[in-house]
């Protein structure tokens, strides 16, 4: 089992066909898409053909996941599915260094001979699996399924690959390609068939066309406005307004026809086949906290009426649901838009935000970060129940909010689409860093108490259940505290005001500069001393926030004993080492962090060393100000492969 267990700390989380993380999954309606799903169970069953690799190609929106949800569900109670991977930009499953981990795992889980196959292997190389694409494939494909035949099942194992487009990077999806092109080619009789599904993208029409491969691909397109796509998408707005008119039998008696025949007609038109305006349409339609169907078809109708013709001339397929989701977003408050934004701005963060990711943050706790109160923020996304899955209250504590569909995302982040929606990097950035900073205030607020008080932070929702609210303030603070130069530095960059920085160095406590913004073991300690000494260092003068100091002939009167001082050697390439200096209650510093290891002792052993050290120290430097708690930073970096910096809390008024 160590195996398996290997292979699943390597492999994406959530992208199997049946995982819980895809509930509900999208899937082809009953009665839809029958002539696909026929020619490619027509093609599963040729045992010799050449073809191996099916390319399910189609623009966003068409429906390609739900085909491919369906191919999995039929096959998975047979032998013959052997993987699936469902990746999904919005979602966080988008790693291509994890998928032949992912395919490994779930092709070991379901091959014993395998499984042992690969024991063997990552027991010669415990780095396999943190190796690049090429060898990855070569250990975990190749050899087993091409070279060595360490399975021989009945019938060819089918692996399913789901929006390799929305695989992050570019280059590693036309690889990933190219790959299994080649196997194919290289070993026809290899017991393994492929299923990719992606959009048209340029680059992935140039990897799968490449001469040498056509034999052994065949391309199947869903393609937009088709006859059978319309008709699959009436079918599926029939069936729905039916279920939408049981669920009003008040206001939508069965004896009267909704929507009028004429409407449905229009919807299906403006449809042109694309299942995902079809399901976001009626998702707005039945908008539970609206509770008004007719109004909310009145108002799509109305939206096509005016889109529908300039829409027709343009290109893009995806036109009418952009200006769905225009119309949506203008439906929002003005009064309220602000929030909107703010929660939207970080869904969009891919890269997530220090130790917090869209994926991996809680609803509630997301509220929390940006300080929204639980009705505020659900008032804020009143509206939006159709583009967003959001947790009901119940689920809010333990569930994030998720983008329903790759295209919304791809609409808020493109100006040429959303307008004045349009929602940049920069600003989400800049926000969430005040939001970093507001938390830390907050712990660090004592000018006499030596420690951080997470107890201090603020929750603008709390639960119910005290211990969950302290658990979540010290999450808060070490979060905000252990990534707040990285932010600062990413809000912050060259060319970027520095205005909003330098009015919040004029606010931070100082006092506690290492143990109440950064953990002592930096690696960003040089970069901070720069950035203020250098970058930052006019500005900050003329606010009255920096100045310089000599400590040649210093009594060192001005340190504030009962603060904690600390001293930080880097040896190059050797280990950091940390020192603290207070004379407050020595055991007080194990509340800092119980699991940091730092050598203590008494402000008496600092002056000493100072002492002795003072005229090795080449820079010196006063930040922050007096009302909120300054520090001293000092600089010796007059020994071979090794900085000694002195981060000491400053208590002398400025003359």
């Amino acid at each position: 089992m160590k195996v398996l267990k290997k292979l699943e700390k390597c492999a994406i989380p959530g992208a199997e066909f049946d995982s819980s993380a895809r509930k509900p999954p999208p899937r082809c309606y009953l009665g839809t898409r029958v002539e696909i799903m026929s020619d490619v169970n027509e093609w599963l069953h040729q045992p010799n053909a050449e073809k191996k690799l099916l390319w399910l190609c189609g623009p966003a929106g068409v429906g390609k996941s739900a085909i491919m949800q369906s191919i999995a569900e039929e096959y998975a109670d047979t032998q013959c599915l052997g993987a699936t991977l469902f990746f999904s930009k919005v979602s966080g499953r988008d790693e291509p260094w994890a998928v032949w981990p992912t395919v490994a795992f779930q092709l070991a889980v379901k091959e014993k001979t395998y499984r042992a196959y690969l024991h063997s292997e990552m027991n010669a190389n415990p780095r396999l699996l943190k190796e690049g694409l090429r060898e990855q494939f070569r250990k975990l494909i190749v050899e087993p399924f091409g070279q060595k035949q360490v399975i021989r099942p009945s019938r060819s194992l089918l692996i399913l690959l789901d929006g390799l487009d929305e695989c992050r990077v570019e280059d590693p999806q036309g690889e990933i390609v190219h790959l299994i092109a080649e196997f194919i080619r290289d070993y026809p009789a290899a017991p393994l068939v492929w299923i990719i599904a992606s959009r048209p993208e340029q680059h992935l029409k140039l990897a799968f066309e490449r001469d040498e491969f056509q034999k052994h691909l065949w391309h199947l397109i869903v393609p937009v406005d088709s006859s059978t796509g319309c008709r699959d998408v009436e079918r599926y707005l029939r069936s729905e307004f039916s279920g939408i008119q049981r669920g009003y039998p008040s206001a939508l008696p069965t004896v009267l026809q909704w929507p009028k025949e004429a409407d449905l007609c229009s919807l299906v038109a403006a449809s042109s086949g694309l299942f995902m305006f079809a399901t976001a349409i009626i998702r707005f339609i039945d908008d539970p906290f609206i509770g008004n169907p007719m109004s909310q078809l009145d108002l799509i109708l109305s939206i096509i009426e005016r889109k529908l013709p300039s829409v027709l001339q343009q290109s893009n397929p995806l036109s009418l649901l952009h200006a769905l989701y225009f119309q949506i977003l203008k439906l929002i408050p003005w009064s309220s838009y602000p929030v909107t934004r703010r929660i939207l701005g970080f869904l969009l963060l891919e890269r997530g935000y220090g130790a917090w990711r869209p994926k991996a943050t809680s609803f509630w706790a997301l509220c929390n970060v940006l300080g929204i109160e639980q009705n505020v923020a659900y008032g804020a996304l009143h509206m939006l129940y159709s583009v967003l899955d959001i947790p009901d209250p119940d689920r809010a504590f333990s569930t994030s909010i998720r983008i329903l569909h790759v295209s919304f995302l791809e609409f808020l982040e493109e100006p040429l689409f959303s307008g004045r929606f349009c929602i940049q990097e920069k600003e989400t950035l800049g926000d969430l860093w005040q939001c970093q900073l507001r938390i830390l205030q907050q712990v660090n607020l004592s000018v006499d108490y030596p420690l951080p008080q997470p107890a201090n932070v603020s929750l603008a929702w709390p639960s119910l259940h005290e211990l969950h609210n302290k658990s979540h303030r010290n999450q808060l603070w070490m979060r905000a505290r252990v990534t707040f130069w990285d932010a600062t530095f990413r809000a912050f960059g060259q060319g970027e005001p520095t205005g909003p920085f330098v009015e919040a160095v004029g606010r931070m406590n100082l006092y506690k500069f290492a143990d109440g913004y950064e953990l002592p073991e930096t690696r960003r300690l040089p970069q901070i001393f720069d950035w203020f000494s250098s970058y930052l260092g006019g500005d900050l003068e003329r606010a009255g926030l920096l100045m310089p100091i000599d400590v040649r002939n210093s009594s060192f009167d001005w340190i504030q004993r009962s603060m904690v001082s600390f001293k930080i050697e880097y040896h190059d390439p050797h280990p950091t080492i940390k020192e603290a200096f207070t004379d407050s209650v020595p055991s007080a510093i194990d509340e800092l962090n119980p699991g940091l290891k730092l050598i203590r002792h008494p402000i008496s052993d600092l002056l000493s060393d100072l002492s002795k050290h003072a005229f090795h120290i080449d820079r010196a430097i006063v930040v922050g100000s007096e009302r909120s708690g300054r520090s001293a930073i000092l600089v010796d970096s007059n020994h071979e492969r090794c900085k000694i910096f002195y981060l000491i809390p400053y208590v002398r008024p400025i003359m």
